[in-house]
């Protein structure tokens, strides 16, 4: 029995909620190799983000491309034909790839043969609308990260020490913080090194802000 190989993943926790979990795409794969009797085979990419920013391919990805062009594949399910890339140039390679090697592409909406034009036409649309989605995406993100910034909100998952955040996340000197950076510049002026800066704060029970907010420090 040939197989249909399921290419699935999530980038964000919203998808899975808008039913684009990883469970519900590979039912939808599976419904699909039922219909055309073939064997399921799942390549399960998990959370990895194809958004703005993120052009690596994730591992699984990168390993269907690698049977695609083995010859291995022949059946290539995948929920919908927009997450094949975000990248055009990067969904036009791997559909020059599967067209190659005639791979049969499914997707909810159906069957496409690549070696049709109206089919390859509407697999190239995809990546364009992808593309011009994740475009859009990358400009709300770039716009709202400067107005926060230009609002005086901290952007950063931790602020620097010495500093704090009010509740309308605006970035405010922290008043114990700026003692210990006070202590440290004094320290420096009199010719002690960042070492023995750093020995003295451990000694008097001074925590770094990693410490401070419960995360490991890393080695």
């Amino acid at each position: 029995m040939e197989k249909l190989y399921i290419y699935v993943r999530v980038s964000t926790e919203k998808q899975a909620e808008k039913g684009y979990s990883i469970q519900s795409q590979i039912e939808e794969g599976e419904k699909v190799a039922n219909q055309y009797g073939l064997e399921p085979k799942i390549l399960n990419e998990g959370a990895h983000s194809a958004n703005y920013g993120n052009v690596k391919m994730g591992p699984k990805m990168e390993e269907l491309i690698s049977l695609v062009k083995k010859g291995e594949i022949k059946h290539l399910f995948i929920l919908e034909g927009t997450r094949l890339a975000r990248e055009l140039v990067a969904t036009l390679n791997v559909l020059c790839s599967m067209k190659k090697h005639n791979v049969i592409y499914y997707t909810k909406d159906g069957k496409r043969d690549l070696n049709n034009f109206e089919d390859m036409f509407q697999a190239q649309l995809a990546g364009i609308l992808a593309e011009l989605d994740n475009s859009r995406r990358g400009y709300k993100i770039t716009m709202g990260i400067k107005q926060a910034a230009l609002r005086g909100k901290w952007i950063g998952a931790n602020y620097p020490f010495g500093y704090g955040k009010d509740k309308d996340k605006k970035i405010i000197i922290d008043i114990e913080e700026s003692k210990v950076i006070k202590k440290i510049y004094d320290l420096s002026l009199k010719g002690i090194g960042s070492n023995s800066i750093a020995d003295i704060l451990n000694k008097e029970g001074i925590q770094t802000r990693v410490n401070k907010i419960g995360m490991k420090p890393q080695k």
